[in-house]
């Protein structure tokens, strides 16, 4: 007859089986942070702002110059809302973002122009990194 106490003893006597299945090493998380924006009339050849301003005349070309800084290499976005604040209203000037891949520091410029002159007023750029809102440069136009 097999007993209780028969069947702890037989577990407690049976060979340890070992277990080859290991916790599933987590990846390092990869960190993209934007470090610098700036706005400018011009960018040098490192795509850096030559002299970064807020205040622009109507015929500029006007510059948005981000530094961003990735942990390891990894795709993803960034991207501008260029806005016209009108009777304290903001509407929309032009949007654009590129797919990219991070890698160490990096600088990725944005720009916009209007042949014919800027309106004179209070504009911003909102910035996007992988679809969110990081930070929003304010500028003038006059």
């Amino acid at each position: 007859m097999f007993t209780k106490f028969t069947f702890l003893c037989a577990l407690l006597l049976a060979p340890a089986v070992p277990v080859y299945a290991q916790e599933a090493a987590q990846a390092p998380e990869v960190e993209v942070q934007i470090t610098d924006a700036q706005l400018a009339a011009k960018i040098g050849e490192d795509l850096l702002p030559i002299v970064p301003t807020k205040l622009f005349n109507p015929i500029d070309t006007i510059y948005l110059s981000v530094s961003t800084l990735a942990s390891a290499d990894t795709p993803g976005s960034l991207g501008v809302a260029w806005r016209y604040t009108y009777e304290g209203e903001q509407q929309a000037v032009h949007s654009a973002g590129r797919e990219l891949i991070f890698s160490g520091a990096g600088v990725t410029v944005f720009e916009i122009s209007k042949p014919d002159g800027w309106p004179d007023g209070e504009y911003s750029a909102e910035i996007f990194l992988n679809g969110k809102s990081t930070r929003e440069l304010k500028f003038k136009v006059w």
